[in-house]
């Protein structure tokens, strides 16, 4: 899955996170960045960054450059696609054996 923020689409590739470019008329697209972290699953937009698992690590990723904003050790990393969630103000990420919660409230 890819999460979209306006004419921004994050995806998740093997080497990482990648943020593209979208444009409709004339239709094209551009590579934005490329990080090298957050392959196990999908991205997410939440709180202003772009959210991304890998490594056993949870990424935010500032959505202008790509450089790890902030970083939280989660675990070993579930299987199939381990993707964050966000709601109520709390950040969700999945590990192999529980979901970490974090606030994301100021």
């Amino acid at each position: 899955g890819d999460a979209v923020d306006g004419s921004t689409v994050y995806v998740p590739c093997s080497s990482g996170t990648t943020a593209l470019q979208v444009v409709g008329s004339p239709p094209s697209i551009t590579v934005e960045w490329s990080a090298s972290v957050g392959s196990q699953g999908p991205p997410i937009v939440a709180g202003g960054l772009v959210w991304t698992i890998g490594q056993r690590t949870l990424y935010g990723l500032d959505p202008q450059s790509g450089s790890v904003a902030v970083r939280a050790r989660i675990g070993v990393v579930a299987n199939h696609f381990p993707t964050p969630a966000f709601a109520d103000g709390l950040l969700l990420a999945p590990d192999a054996h529980r979901v970490h919660a974090f606030s994301l409230l100021p």
